[in-house]
């Protein structure tokens, strides 16, 4: 592994990044948001906004229509796919998705599959993880689905540094790699992003803290625990790649935050698998 001096040996780093030039969401999210969130909006409001981008029309079909969900026939409708995905399903698949479109550059196609593979795995398994409501769940789907976001905004705002620093098979790069490198770590610039793009605390709060989940806010924190777990499972297991090959931070305290015996995470990640191979073939692309 490359040897880099910690930032709290070099004196001050400036931020490579400017926080107001962080991307704005999209029309078509913000629109979105804003009707899922609304109690008087109906599916066929929320279809006709999806419908207005083909781009996205395709991908709400071609997800729903995959081996992830199993229908039993075509669906061939945006409308009746909200219905059946949900509101909640319908606002992960679209908000994720756009953010990753809009971090994309050219020639990143593998390192945006590899880790959106890997975060898709993170979100699914944290989210059975979890204990709690089915809004608690879905915001700990859509908080681990993002939680590596930060390293995207590496990739697109300095791809020479992300490439260097993230190289080769046995690259473990710590946090203060990153902020020596950056001035700022992937949790940090995530969690500014989320910020930015109007996301609730339950799941802006888990992204910035989903190495340090006992550093969350308490109301936030058990989330924060399902995602660090399941990240370091996922790590683990070789599902998709978040551009480190290990997860060199452990929160000794995540474990007793989340209450869940080994036994029974066990289960879960067999049940968990199952979906999340199933669901392999659309993540190349989303």
């Amino acid at each position: 592994m490359k040897t880099m001096p910690s930032a709290r040996d070099t004196g001050k780093i400036e931020s490579i990044f400017n926080i107001t030039d962080l991307p704005s969401p999209p029309i078509l999210v913000q629109r979105l948001m804003a009707l899922v969130t609304s109690e008087s909006s109906v599916t066929s409001e929320i279809a006709q906004v999806i419908e207005m981008d083909s781009a996205m029309t395709a991908r709400v079909l071609r997800i729903v229509n995959s081996p992830f969900y199993g229908m039993p026939r075509k669906i061939k409708s945006v409308e009746e796919s909200v219905t059946i995905l949900g509101l909640n399903s319908v606002r992960h698949l679209i908000v994720s998705a756009s953010m990753y479109s809009t971090l994309k550059i050219p020639g990143s196609e593998t390192i945006l599959k590899d880790l959106w593979t890997h975060s898709f795995a993170v979100g699914y398994l944290a989210k059975n993880l979890m204990a709690g409501s089915e809004d608690a769940k879905n915001d700990t789907f859509i908080a681990g689905i993002l939680h590596d976001i930060g390293r995207l905004i590496f990739l697109k705002n300095a791809p020479e540094k992300y490439r260097f620093l993230y190289k080769g098979e046995q690259r473990a790069v710590s946090r203060t790699d990153e902020k020596y490198s950056f001035g700022m770590d992937h949790q940090q610039i995530g969690g500014e992003l989320a910020l930015k793009w109007n996301f609730p605390l339950p799941i802006a709060e888990p992204i910035s803290h989903h190495h340090s989940p006992s550093n969350a806010l308490p109301a936030y924190c058990v989330i924060a625990a399902a995602i660090h777990v399941a990240d370091i499972i996922v790590h683990g297991l070789g599902v998709g790649n978040s551009g480190n090959n290990y997860v060199n931070e452990y929160d000794p305290k995540a474990w007793n935050i989340l209450k869940t015996s080994p036994e029974q995470i066990k289960e879960i990640i067999k049940a968990s698998l199952i979906n999340i191979n199933r669901a392999r073939e659309s993540f190349s692309e989303i």
